[in-house]
């Protein structure tokens, strides 16, 4: 997808300016290199990138897989790991932030744009087509036990520190869980991502105004760095 905007985490000075160069004539945009997770997740917040490459091995004081849960909580940004370490190890602890991909030092250049391409048609497969047809019964692990629930029915999931609310109609639930794992142990297609503390089920959304949209008799925030992909997951006529 020609002019997506694709950010390189990359602290090796030649691997990163070698990436520039060949997605650059291919066609993308690069908004930025960077070597530091805090410089990339600036950068995140104030480019919006399509893509990241994400090298799992950084000499700072996060390592890409850290990096990559921040992403995850705070942007759902999709990402490619770069890495020259693939042992089964480093592969369990990668899998478990859902990269859209893997690439391999060395690379080459058809793997890389090959990669980056496949990593940006699935982060941006049409949503509809995804979503159940029918309800999905579900059970959510609470301080009481387990609690049954139609995954049609939630609203919207809120943080709560180490813990997380699914809203319904007419009640809410604790869940012993994280917002980002709880997020991640659903997999819904229809519930997406609008601010850190906030997921939202599409199908419930009522308005949007401004940064914030309405949902049941509740206004919620959206972030800025959450909106543009928000937008892309909703048809406007």
């Amino acid at each position: 997808m020609k002019n997506s905007r694709v950010l390189i985490v990359e602290d090796d000075p030649f691997i990163a300016h070698d990436l520039q160069r060949i997605l650059i004539g291919a066609g993308y945009v690069v908004t930025g290199i960077c070597d530091r997770p805090e410089d990339a997740l600036l950068l995140i917040r104030e480019a919006s990138p399509d893509l990241i490459l994400l090298d799992i091995q950084l000499n700072a004081s996060m390592t890409g897989i850290d990096l990559a849960q921040r992403i995850n909580a705070e942007f759902s940004c999709p990402f490619i790991f770069i890495t020259a370490y693939v042992d089964e190890e480093t592969v369990r602890k990668v899998s478990y932030t859902n990269p859209q991909g893997y690439i391999s030092k060395p690379y080459n250049q058809a793997d890389l744009l090959i990669g980056v391409e496949l990593a940006l048609r699935r982060a941006r497969k049409p949503h509809a087509e995804a979503i159940p047809k029918e309800p999905q019964l579900q059970f959510v692990k609470t301080s009481l036990g387990l609690e049954r629930i139609n995954t049609d029915d939630i609203l919207y999931l809120e943080a709560n520190d180490y813990y997380a609310f699914l809203h319904f109609e007419d009640k809410k639930i604790l869940a012993s869980s994280t917002l980002k794992q709880l997020e991640q142990d659903l997999a819904l297609p229809f519930l997406c991502r609008i601010h850190r503390s906030y997921v939202v089920n599409l199908r419930k959304v009522e308005r949007i105004v401004g940064n914030e949209l309405e949902i049941g008799k509740t206004r919620l925030p959206i972030s800025r760095s959450q909106k543009e992909e928000f937008l892309e997951k909703i048809h406007v006529l």
